[in-house]
């Protein structure tokens, strides 16, 4: 139902939701719900809807590591976290 990631001193906790009649984001980044998300720890964060009921957040570590991302999809309450990349 729910994923934090901590890098560094920041923490971002992604929330599914179970409501059928709720399509909003539901994430806090450093305690502050719906917060800027247009980085995450100084990386840059994409967050792409492709429909009502699924979302997906991609944290991109190429600066640090070439190719390498953090990848959060979700649908409805289920949320899965994966890294995916080159290494």
């Amino acid at each position: 139902k729910n994923v934090a990631i901590k890098i560094g001193n920041d923490i971002l906790e992604i929330e599914g939701s179970v409501d059928a009649d709720d399509a909003d984001a539901h994430y806090w980044i450093n305690f502050e719900s719906q917060g800027d998300l247009a980085t995450f720890a100084g990386l840059p964060v994409t967050q792409e809807l492709p429909s009502a009921y699924k979302r997906r957040y991609i944290i991109d570590l190429s600066s640090k590591y070439p190719g390498a991302s953090i990848v959060v999809q979700l649908y409805k309450e289920f949320v899965r976290g994966k890294f995916s990349g080159d290494q």
